[in-house]
């Protein structure tokens, strides 16, 4: 395939995932992992697409909301294997704090047959997912979000959440800089974590590989803020600086 014709195609895939790696890329188009990274400096020269931390993406893709069934197909195996050890943390009696991310989605999946632990959560789909099971489940009410139909924001769910004490908050967000900034891109959802960041004893941040390496409009946290951090990448590598209270794992 000639270098044009690997650009275009390049640029139809990124317009149906939003994000893609050079060695998912490379076996996609059977092109050499050294040609595709030509190939994207060059664009990326041209202001076709932005590079990220293994990987590239279109210009402002995070600045954009994607919806939770999109989401929800994204990575998914990396996901569930972040899902997996996540609840190895979780102990009888204890209080979760689930935002309306897909990857605490699939951490509520984990949680079903779980014994005497109790889930809050902003998110519509988590509220429906356990609602067939036996674990005892609060929503945090408020306002349906224009933009993320499948989240609850506003003062409601933030007086909600301002009045429970939880064990832990297991949440993703869309951004991870290398200087520790977590940042995502609806600012509704970002004030609904950042009370549960307030009121829980313990945060877990949930980070796959597109995470990396991008900035979205509003700041979340710092992720020196956290206790433990998921991800199927070697953040210690990534950041400028590791935290030292900061507990990583690598799946």
């Amino acid at each position: 395939m000639y270098q044009n014709a690997r650009k275009q195609e390049i640029l139809s895939i990124l317009s149906k995932r939003t994000y893609a790696t050079v060695s998912a890329l490379s076996k996609e188009l059977h092109a050499s992992p050294s040609s595709i990274r030509r190939d994207l400096t060059q664009m990326e020269t041209e202001g076709l697409v932005v590079r990220s931390y293994g990987g590239v993406e279109l210009p402002n893709a995070q600045k954009h909301f994607v919806p939770f069934s999109s989401r929800r197909h994204q990575h998914s195996y990396i996901k569930r294997m972040m899902a997996e050890k996540a609840v190895t943390f979780i102990e009888s009696g204890d209080v979760i704090f689930l935002d309306d991310s897909s990857s605490a989605y699939f951490v509520a999946e984990k949680l079903i047959g779980m014994k005497d632990i109790t889930v809050v959560t902003s998110s519509i789909d988590v509220l429906f997912l356990l609602s067939q099971s036996d674990i005892k489940t609060y929503s945090v009410g408020g306002l349906i979000d224009p933009e993320n139909r499948t989240c609850l924001v506003g003062n409601y769910a933030a007086e909600m959440i301002r009045s429970i004490r939880a064990d832990w908050c297991i949440f993703s967000v869309k951004s991870l800089d290398a200087d520790g900034t977590l940042s995502d891109c609806v600012e509704e959802g970002v004030a609904v974590l950042k009370n549960m960041l307030a009121v829980s004893k313990k945060a877990m941040f949930l980070c796959d590989n597109s995470k990396l390496g991008t900035r979205s409009m509003f700041v979340q946290c710092m992720i020196d803020d956290l206790d433990v951090v998921i991800s199927d990448s070697d953040l210690p590598d990534f950041l400028n600086t590791k935290p030292e209270k900061t507990q990583f794992i690598q799946v």
